[in-house]
């Protein structure tokens, strides 16, 4: 499946770009078991990368605190889908599609 192979080339590539995802500390984020979205950060040094994850069945609007963020960050960018997301009062929201994930950085 050439779909497929893609997007886990595309994993790789996201992998290799950020040293957060391969040394950094976790950190629990997000835990919602009532909309089944979950999120985590991965920090090393100066980097961290959010990952949000929407494992229900449907769409969700989520809106998440991030004020783990440097105060002259504005926005946050997927990594997956190249779509910035305006970061408001150290505020996140963003719409998570069914069985959906993003990669911030």
């Amino acid at each position: 499946n050439k779909e497929l192979l893609q997007f886990y080339k595309k994993l790789l590539q996201i992998r290799n770009k950020f040293t957060a995802l391969r040394k950094g500390k976790f950190y629990t984020w997000v835990k919602d078991p009532l909309t089944n979205v979950y999120g985590y950060l991965r920090k090393h040094e100066d980097e961290t990368v959010a990952i949000l994850i929407n494992n229900g069945l449907k769409e969700r609007t989520v809106e998440v605190d991030v004020d783990w963020l440097p105060e002259n960050v504005v926005n946050l960018k997927d990594q997956l889908s190249g779509e910035s997301y305006p970061i408001k009062g150290k505020k996140l929201s963003l719409v998570l599609p069914a069985y959906g994930a993003v990669i911030l950085a």
